[in-house]
């Protein structure tokens, strides 16, 4: 048996459930579905698991930033309500969306409410200036 009682044979389905596609092609044609029919706890329906484990975590990010685009608010909100293991999701959610948009494209609101904004307005500007092109 593997985590949460579930059957070896189960879990490995689920580990292998979009091998047969790439994560964009499936992301595209999941576009509009319902999102627990996509990825939550409709046991037998859901393509993607909610569960903490990286393999889990990664392609439920990675979709619903490619599902929302620029709709922070959104992407974060259906990933909470999603269940499981939002947390750390919601951070790698974050950090993808943030890292694509840019500070100022996330809620004003959000970044105001901190307990120090300027923090994290000097930390990317800092993290932006430092950053080396990819090599070719």
């Amino acid at each position: 048996r593997g985590p949460g009682n579930i059957p070896k044979a189960t879990k490995w389905r689920q580990h292998m459930v979009y091998a047969d596609e790439s994560l964009a092609d499936f992301a595209r044609r999941e576009i509009s579905a319902d999102l627990h029919d996509v990825a939550g706890w409709n046991v037998g329906q859901a393509r993607l698991s909610t569960a903490c484990y990286v393999e889990h975590a990664l392609p439920i990010a990675l979709y619903l930033a490619f599902r929302f685009k620029d709709d922070v608010k959104a992407a974060l909100a259906a990933n909470a309500n999603l269940g499981g293991h939002s947390t750390a999701r919601g951070a790698v959610l974050g950090a993808i969306l943030g890292a694509r948009l840019g500070l100022d494209r996330l809620p004003k609101d959000w970044i105001d409410d901190l307990a120090d904004p300027n923090q994290v307005v000097h930390a990317e500007a800092k993290a932006l200036a430092t950053r080396k092109p990819p090599a070719l």
